[in-house]
């Protein structure tokens, strides 16, 4: 049952179901933590993947940045384009739509428009490219 755990853990599967296929229910907390207590990292893994599972899925981001992809909960009332900073590598990206830097002042629907018509936002205001 353990190594079943371990393996749930490691494929980031949580909540982790039971092994018996006919069974389908999820294993509570208490019984995973004591299955991989004595695995620090797996522990760490259960507390980081219980963690995430607390949020809802509309509140659930990864950075986007290249080697991180730290998970981070959204601010509520985030405006469009308003960056953040992830508290793992500290770089910055819209909260909203992902894109690394963030692109205020500009909304989010405005930024994307105008990155499809090749355009680029400089100082603030929409340029074009061509």
């Amino acid at each position: 049952m353990a190594g079943h755990v371990k393996s749930c853990l490691s494929d980031r599967k949580f909540p982790v179901l039971c092994p018996d296929p006919k069974c389908g229910r999820s294993l509570d907390y208490s019984t995973v933590q004591v299955l991989v207590q004595d695995s620090l990292k797996d522990l760490q893994v259960l507390v980081k993947l219980s963690t995430e599972q607390a949020i809802p899925l509309d509140r659930r981001i990864f950075c986007p940045h290249k080697n991180c992809s730290t998970f981070i909960e959204r601010p509520p009332n985030m405006d469009s384009g308003y960056p953040v900073e992830c508290p793992a590598c500290q770089k910055a990206f819209c909260a909203r739509c992902l894109v690394v830097g963030g692109h205020m002042p500009v909304e989010c629907p405005a930024y994307h428009k105008a990155s499809d018509a090749s355009c680029l936002v400089v100082g603030g205001h929409m340029s074009s490219v061509i």
